[in-house]
């Protein structure tokens, strides 16, 4: 049931999109994605399916890569300024020679250049779509699973699930709870066990169904028993049935260019 929901939530996605680019038929978007990590092959390997992706729709990607605080400052500023460039990302995680604080980097990016809607103002906004690309679509199929279930958020990371925590705690619609590093391991268990829902962090796509639960985690790492979620270890180990690859990358890459059209359209 999980992956028909997330299959017909990117239909939905990719229908809106191909809507406005039909109407737009004869323009292409562009979309910079900043990269301060070169060397991190999972940020490499996800841009490259991003920009694989938004070229099919007719949008250009343009990858742009700086090493220091200073060429990224200075990017970000001339990226605002160019009217052809429609969004801006910069990838995350950032590299080790990046000091400012990610919310500072999210904040240079002028508020209609922001697809990922990471700017502060966005924190506590009440609409969906003005979640991150990746909670927006989380947000979108837990709200189509049962409610009154017990969701638990594993990790507090700003560009998924701290915003998407917050705001499906104040609508009440299920009861939630958040943890992070710091979180005794008896608490965690303890959480792990009174929940419905799983939320994992943040990454490349993996979906995991565990027996009377089910595990959303868009985070995989290869071992040598081949690939895995990256889960707290309480977590992988409750009695999981099945995995499937790619789930959530869907759900982020559907938004990613419905967002894009949308902001070409409306600007």
């Amino acid at each position: 049931m999980l992956q028909k929901l997330i299959e017909q939530q990117e239909f939905e996605n990719l229908e809106i999109a191909k809507e406005i680019m039909n109407e737009f038929e004869d323009y292409e978007p562009v979309v910079a994605i900043i990269n301060t990590n070169e060397n991190d092959e999972p940020s490499r390997r996800y841009i490259n399916s991003k920009c694989k992706w938004l070229s099919e729709y007719n949008i250009k990607p343009v990858v742009h890569f700086v090493y220091n605080d200073v060429q990224l400052v200075m990017k970000i500023q001339e990226l605002n300024r160019d009217n052809r460039v429609i969004a801006i990302i910069v990838q995350d995680p950032f590299g080790v020679d990046i000091t400012i604080p990610k919310q500072e980097v999210f904040d240079l990016v002028d508020n209609d250049k922001d697809v990922d809607k990471l700017r502060s103002n966005f924190y506590f906004d009440k609409d969906y779509n003005n979640l991150p690309i990746t909670s927006c679509g989380l947000y979108k199929i837990i709200n189509k699973l049962e409610k009154n279930k017990k969701v638990l958020f594993l990790g507090n990371g700003i560009t998924t699930n701290r915003r998407l925590y917050l705001k499906m705690f104040d609508e009440g619609k299920f009861d939630c709870r958040i943890i992070n590093s710091k979180t005794p391991k008896e608490s965690v268990d303890e959480l792990i066990n009174w929940s419905d829902i799983i939320v994992a962090s943040s990454g490349v796509p993996e979906i995991l169904e565990c027996e009377g639960k089910i595990i959303l985690s868009p985070s995989i790492i290869k071992t040598d028993d081949g690939i895995r979620s990256d889960l707290n270890e309480l977590c992988y180990n409750k009695n999981l049935t099945h995995k499937k690859i790619g789930g959530i990358g869907k759900l982020t890459i559907s938004e990613l260019i419905k967002r894009v059209w949308e902001m070409y359209k409306y600007r």
